[in-house]
């Protein structure tokens, strides 16, 4: 007897996460897509259903900006699913000002760092029942902004894009020790690079979030951030998300990120420092 596997993809309801979703509900996995706007994840759960003929794609409602919403959500996602095969953290944050949650986190830190830290363990024993089960921590921003993990909370400088792509190395660094973890409980976690966008989340942005000497950049930023495509690029950002929910190379691996065109990509050297990684999970716990 064959049972139906599961996934859930956190900000399953647009973008990257959406046709990530629709990928991998083809592909036979029964969805649960995570959103803050309910009218949005039904028009969103009813697209992937149609697309993919399955009838038992789910919105579950969830806040990823708190502790408070993360805990909650991870029980809402219990309760529909005991066992669960594959985790996509895809949700992020970006912002073009500074702003704190009501837990004293900087939001691109809680989001993009906090968030699937958090979630993660939450939803470790339903990882573990199905076990060897995967997590997708999907990063972004540009590769070459290294890791401060001395400024993790931006209070020092923040410009939204450079503040955006620091969460992300340190979400990556948060990665990396996550996996180290995890793993012998054969829950495998690895890391997605989709490469660059037309999101929802990316059409917010304006050459404010730049410093100074990228301005001159902002003109190609924009054609790539702001694209009327139909969902192309975000389509085929979503490709190495997919990629590492399913390929049999990662049967039973960690710590591997995927790059855009699919092969394991570097990380920046800031990410693999030890001392770095243990920062930025104290900074999670706040010890």
């Amino acid at each position: 007897m064959t049972t139906t596997r599961t996934a859930v993809i956190t900000g399953g309801t647009g973008g990257i996460g959406e046709h990530t979703a629709t990928a991998l509900a083809k592909a036979g996995l029964r969805v649960l897509v995570t959103g803050r706007d309910k009218a949005r994840g039904d028009a969103a759960v009813e697209r992937i259903r149609k697309a993919s003929g399955r009838d038992d794609a789910e919105l579950v409602l969830g806040d990823l900006s708190s502790n408070a919403g993360i805990d909650a959500l991870g029980d809402a996602i219990l309760a529909r699913a005991p066992k669960l095969d594959v985790l996509i953290n895809n949700a992020g944050h970006f912002g073009m000002e500074r702003a704190d949650n009501a837990d004293g986190f900087e939001l691109h830190f809680a989001m993009n760092v906090v968030a699937p830290y958090r979630l993660t363990l939450k939803l470790k024993p339903a990882l573990e029942a199905a076990a060897p089960s995967r997590v997708v921590n999907v990063t972004g921003g540009m590769p070459f902004w290294a890791l401060d993990a001395n400024d993790l909370q931006a209070k020092n400088s923040f410009v939204a894009f450079r503040t955006y792509s620091r969460s992300k190395r340190a979400s990556d660094a948060m990665s990396l020790a996550l996996a180290r973890e995890l793993a012998p409980s054969r829950v495998f976690l690895n890391i997605a690079g989709p490469g660059p966008a037309s999101t929802t989340m990316t059409n917010t942005m304006t050459s404010a979030a730049l410093p100074w000497y990228l301005k001159p950049m902002w003109p190609m930023l924009k054609r790539m951030m702001h694209a009327r495509d139909d969902g192309a690029s975000a389509r085929k950002a979503a490709e190495p998300v997919i990629r590492v929910a399913t390929t049999p190379e990662l049967e039973e691996k960690s710590g591997v990120m995927l790059g855009p065109d699919g092969k394991a990509s570097a990380f920046h050297g800031t990410v693999l420092k030890p001392e770095n990684q243990s920062k930025v999970i104290d900074a999670i716990l706040k010890r």
